[in-house]
């Protein structure tokens, strides 16, 4: 238990800053002007799934409406990037509803339209981690930890910091839940380590 605490701490000092919900609330108030402001149909679609890519931080009937408005406006402009997007941002209004089933087929479906277009990117690193949120929440550590490791490894390969840190607090965050603390500690002491620009701290703080 103090380990635990110890470590809480730790990123609290480090990332205190970077902690600020009338500024979060302020950027959201911000996102939903940009879609109204918008003065073409791809613009407002853009704007909109800029939105949906907060969506941690609203309801999920929130996300579920704009996400589906993203949909339906991605298929009449037939952009394929934007329908991908939008399916990903539907799938996790499923995981925030708790539908861990038919989220994970729903993931799996856009991991599997997004291989066929790439073998690595930023993107394609976040879908998987939405697979591992609702792996973690059926408690299927086993199969996280195997599609972490991987991905650290494409992550590494492709140079992308982002997912490093994103891969390494995943994997840090299984053994907590296996209860292997001072190996949890390790891969989150690794995340931090990445984290060498105020940029990078602002980006990942929520992956601790």
């Amino acid at each position: 238990m103090i380990v635990i605490n110890c470590r809480r701490l730790l990123f609290f000092v480090l990332f205190f800053p970077s902690f600020n919900s009338l500024a979060q609330l302020s950027r959201l108030d911000s996102l939903k002007k940009n879609i109204e402001l918008a003065s073409s149909i791809n613009s407002r679609l853009s704007a909109t799934l800029t939105f949906c890519g907060e969506w941690e931080s609203f309801s999920a009937d929130t996300l579920y409406k704009y996400a589906l408005t993203a949909k339906q406006t991605a298929i009449t402009k037939k952009n394929s990037d934007a329908l991908l997007l939008s399916d990903y941002y539907l799938a996790a209004y499923l995981f925030q509803k708790n539908k861990l089933d038919t989220a994970l087929k729903a993931i799996d479906g856009v991991i599997a339209r997004s291989a066929k277009r790439t073998s690595y990117s930023n993107t394609y690193a976040k879908f998987w981690l939405l697979r591992a949120n609702i792996l973690m929440r059926t408690s299927d550590y086993e199969e996280v930890l195997k599609q972490d490791l991987n991905l650290l490894t494409l992550a590494e390969q492709n140079h992308d910091s982002v997912g490093m840190i994103r891969f390494n607090t995943s994997i840090g965050n299984v053994n907590l839940r296996l209860k292997k603390i001072e190996e949890a500690l390790q891969w989150h002491y690794k995340a931090i380590a990445l984290m060498k620009t105020d940029s990078l701290k602002g980006t990942c703080v929520l992956f601790l």
